[in-house]
């Protein structure tokens, strides 16, 4: 890469590379355990911007989602043989306002039994959070208000469960029902 890589995922057997600045993909399967082998030459992928922070990368059945700005997120869609990278688009739009109050993403998750992928957001002063969920079914945003700052996000039980304020709060199992993320 031409400059420092800020993050990296992989789509099977391609691995992807992002800069701030740029997104390359690297074909083939690289060095064998044993050490010997390469991997292939990166590949650009067209796109205006690369990715700010690595926690914001998650990989999805629609393709790998990342911040581009402080107040973009991006899906870069796997291709029409679905093991390499496709376009970029800015999926983020519908709350662009909401990412630019809450622009330090410490966490991003993709929760397979409800097609959804999760962000945690937090303010540039660390106070307060908020949670962004994309429904994939959808195509779909919400937000969540879970009041203090998120520090992470995982999945148990098929369930979305974070970390905020030294306290650990699950999804409720009867989720979507009403808001998305009732605990």
């Amino acid at each position: 890469a031409n400059q420092a890589i800020t993050a990296v995922a992989a789509f099977e057997q391609v691995g992807l590379v992002w800069t701030k600045s740029e997104i390359a993909q690297v074909p083939g399967r690289g060095p064998e355990r044993s050490g010997t082998g390469e991997f292939d030459s990166m590949m650009g992928v067209p796109t205006s911007g690369g990715c700010i922070d690595w926690r914001s990368v998650v990989v999805t059945p629609a393709g790998a989602f990342f911040q581009m700005t402080t107040n973009k997120l991006m899906l870069l869609a796997r291709s029409q043989q679905g093991s390499s990278a496709g376009e970029v688009s800015w999926v983020g739009q519908p709350v662009r306002e909401t990412l630019a109050a809450f622009p330090v993403i410490t966490a991003a998750i993709h929760v397979r039994d409800q097609m959804a992928v999760a962000f945690a957001c937090n303010a540039t002063d660390g106070l307060s959070g908020r949670i962004l969920i994309y429904d994939l079914r959808r195509q779909q945003w919400f937000v969540d208000n879970v009041g203090g700052p998120v520090a992470a996000l995982a999945e148990l039980d098929g369930r979305l469960v974070w970390l905020s304020s030294s306290v650990i709060s699950q999804q409720d199992a009867a989720a979507g029902t009403g808001t998305f993320v009732a605990y």
